[in-house]
């Protein structure tokens, strides 16, 4: 929990500074995000105060957040459907090298 309240407080100061650039980039500004920021601010200080007791760590002791593999990738087959004939094979091949324009154009 202390670490989230250090992470959380981080992310809510991060938002108010960046408020500027959403705005200038038409987003509507990040008001929402602070909004939300606020409310999960607000209810792990109360879980931390009520229940767990932990210490918060500053910034600087924060241990970068590793991303996770959500999904395993799957090697993509040769042909997609064995038995049927395929789609392009009747396509004669374009050499862009010396094609001119006028072939190209469809």
């Amino acid at each position: 929990i202390g670490q989230e309240i250090a992470r959380l407080q981080l992310a809510r100061e991060l938002l108010i500074k960046s408020e500027p650039l959403f705005v200038q980039g038409g987003q509507g500004g990040a008001q929402k995000w602070v909004d939300l920021c606020d409310t999960a601010l607000q209810e792990a200080k109360k879980d931390n105060e009520f229940i767990y007791f932990e210490k918060v760590p500053p910034v600087e002791e924060l241990v970068p957040v590793e991303g996770a593999a959500v999904v395993k990738p799957s090697p993509l087959p040769d042909k997609f459907l064995p038995g049927q004939a395929s789609l392009f094979g009747s396509l004669a091949a374009l050499d862009t090298s010396t094609a001119k324009k006028a072939e190209c154009v469809v």
